[in-house]
């Protein structure tokens, strides 16, 4: 009798490992999906910037000219 109960808590108590390394594991797979998001976000603003300033340079060009 007393050994059914360790085996119960050894069973639940593994139980409980595999559901925190699944969770763990669900954390991971959102951060990096954060951290992607975050990184093309970045990208994006950069190439808004450099156009803009591809623009510029244009425009200063064309003043320069006339």
């Amino acid at each position: 009798m007393l050994y059914q109960n360790n085996d119960n808590i050894v069973k639940m108590h593994l139980i409980n490992l595999q559901q925190d390394a699944e969770r763990s594991r669900i954390v991971h797979q959102v951060r990096a999906t954060e951290k992607e998001l975050s990184q093309l976000n970045r990208k994006t603003k950069r190439t808004t910037k450099e156009r803009q300033s591809i623009i510029g340079r244009l425009f200063n060009m064309g003043n320069r000219m006339f």
